[in-house]
Order: structure tokens, then sequence, then C-alpha cells
């Protein structure tokens, strides 16, 4: 048979080396790593990082950190009510009358007249006067000077004697009126039916009352100037 022209394989190519080196590792080189970008990732998410840190510290103090805090600190101003009518003019023209006021809180002065009653207790001079808020609030100031401190306590006695105390009220029965540092006289509150009370005072000689709404009453006797 004639022979085959298939040639045996001699199996995969392999480089000769040089005598010696066959148990020689070939080195490898290092690849120099990319620094370039992943630095600059870095420092993007940390500034990220340090803006978000600083906005919700900013958004969280605002609500209960010591913004509020300083907030709560700041004395809020309540406006004090004025009239918005004119009043009267008071037909009296001494020097006690022209010591009251003709407005007090948002209450005006309507009228003035002299009052009998008060007169016929003793009282040198003497006055029933209506103030109003120009609609449908009103209370009632009297008003009476008698001749010695004495003499006024002992109308004021008689004006409030056997009087009952207004269970609303913030004020109690009765007590001292302080001018400065010094005792001029005393308060009595008491309740004058249907809904109002009626508080009356000593100054020295004056004697002074107010009838008209509870917390009205309280709040003008606060504000009333004599």
């Amino acid at each position: 048979m004639p022979p085959s022209s298939t040639r045996p394989s001699r199996g995969p190519l392999r480089t000769r080396r040089p005598p010696g080196t066959e148990s020689s590792p070939v080195p490898v080189v290092p690849t120099p790593a990319r620094r370039g970008r992943p630095m600059l990732l870095l420092l993007v998410i940390a500034v990220v990082a340090v803006a978000a840190a600083v906005g919700g510290w900013l958004v969280f103090s605002g609500r209960d950190g010591p913004a509020d805090a300083d907030a709560d600190t700041v004395p809020r101003v309540v406006e004090r009510p004025t009239p918005t009518i004119r009043p009267v003019d008071r037909p009296a023209t001494t020097e006690f009358a022209a010591r009251l006021p003709d407005e007090v809180l948002q209450y005006a002065l309507a009228s003035s007249t002299p009052s009998e009653d008060w007169m016929g207790a003793g009282a040198l001079q003497a006055y029933d006067e209506e103030f109003t808020d120009g609609g449908s609030a009103t209370f009632v100031l009297r008003a009476g000077q008698w001749s010695t401190p004495e003499a006024a306590e002992e109308a004021l006695t008689q004006f409030t004697d056997g009087a009952m105390r207004p269970k609303d009220a913030t004020m109690p029965a009765s007590g001292p009126v302080t001018v400065g540092s010094s005792d001029v006289g005393r308060y009595v509150i008491a309740d004058a039916g249907e809904g109002r009370a009626m508080l009356t005072w000593s100054n020295t000689t004056a004697v002074l009352q107010l009838i008209g709404p509870l917390a009205e009453v309280e709040a003008i006797y606060r504000e009333f100037p004599v």
C-alpha cells in the first residue's frame, strides 16, 4: 500500500528558550492604577454629603433647635384696645371730676350726671357715668369724694356690706389698693346679678364703683387710673 500522505501530529508549537532560562518566571510588570477618576468621585460624594448634612441641620434646627428656643423668649406684645368713638365732654369741672378718665380700654364716656344716691350717703361730690364701646357693650362708673379717708372707708363698707363674690372672678373677694408701695384703700368685688359684677374700691378720700360684665369689670379696674 502506498504510504499515507498524512503526517503525524506533533502537538502544539512551543517556543524554545535559551539554556538556563527554563525555570525563570517571566516578570510581570504591573499596570499603573487609574487614580484620577476615583479621587474625583470621592470628592464629589464628600461635598454632597456635607451639603446634605448642613441642609438637614438648618431644617431641623429651625423646627426643634435653638431657633425655636430663641423665638419662645421673644415677648409677644398684646395691643391695648382703644375707643373707636370720641368721649363726650364731662359737665363737671371740679378737680376731682377732672381726674376721672374719659376713656378706658375700648370704652369712651357716653354720659355723666350727679349721683343723688351717693350725695345722700355723705359724698361731697359724686357722679353716675356710663361708658360705651360704640356698640352694645357698656359699663357704669360711680365716683364720689368724701371728706376724709375714714369717711370713704365707712362709705365703702356701707356699699358692699353682705356682698357675695362672683364665683368666676379671678380676683379675691377683697384686697388692698396699692399705689407704689403704699396701701391707699381696699377693694371689694361682688355679684351684681344677671351676669354682672360690681367692683367697689377706695383711694384715700375717693370711692369708685364699676358695674358691668365680670371679665370687663376686672380688666377695667386694672387699667383704671384713679
